[in-house]
């Protein structure tokens, strides 16, 4: 049970791949001509201030890469926040600051890209962590183990079917005719690895 458990849980993982690969050849094309940014956050506000985690995911020109930050504001500093910035629809006004996008990355290593921003002030801070590589690079380390597993599945069965056919073990090769006629007797069960024959 502990083995089929362990063999289904390694097809899953081998899906997943499959699929983020998959997604990953889908959106390097796309992401030329429909550049996109996708944000998840989560904030918590108490009489202290506020406190705003979030995730940016983004594809542009090529490349995908994630934004994961955390911002912390005080009562004070939201105040001055909303004085200094701009109004928004339920006018309140916001001061934007300066986050680290995709198109500035500092720091690279080939074709990976990261950069980590952080300021503070009176009243408020945030830190953002920011990191993008090509979208083939993504496909092809995703895709490396299902690919290959895919491969080594097709070629054992196609080695299973000639040994089958050569009156042979599936498993191991082993010659199975009890008598050296090509069209002889055929042992019922493999001497050498103990498989039973192919009928």
């Amino acid at each position: 049970m502990a083995r089929r458990l362990a063999r289904w849980t390694v097809w899953v993982i081998k899906a997943a791949l499959a699929a983020v690969a998959l997604a990953a050849l889908v959106a390097w094309p796309w992401s030329y001509g429909h550049p996109a940014w996708v944000n998840g956050r989560r904030v918590v506000t108490s009489t202290q201030g506020m406190d705003a985690t979030g995730v940016d995911c983004w594809w542009r020109a090529g490349r995908i890469g994630a934004n994961c930050g955390m911002d912390t504001w005080t009562q004070e500093g939201l105040a001055d926040r909303r004085r200094l910035g701009v109004q928004d629809a339920e006018g309140w006004t916001w001061q934007t600051y300066p986050k680290a996008t995709p198109g500035n990355l500092r720091f690279s290593c080939g074709p990976l890209r990261w950069d980590r921003e952080s300021d503070s002030g009176e009243g408020f801070s945030y830190v953002t962590y920011c990191f993008s590589l090509p979208c083939w690079l993504l496909a092809l380390a995703a895709g490396a183990w299902p690919a290959g597993s895919a491969v080594l599945f097709v070629r054992r069965r196609r080695r299973a079917a000639r040994r089958a056919r050569g009156n042979c073990c599936r498993r191991c090769g082993y010659d199975l005719r009890a008598t050296p006629a090509a069209d002889g007797a055929m042992l019922a069960v493999c001497p050498e690895c103990g498989m039973a024959a192919a009928r």
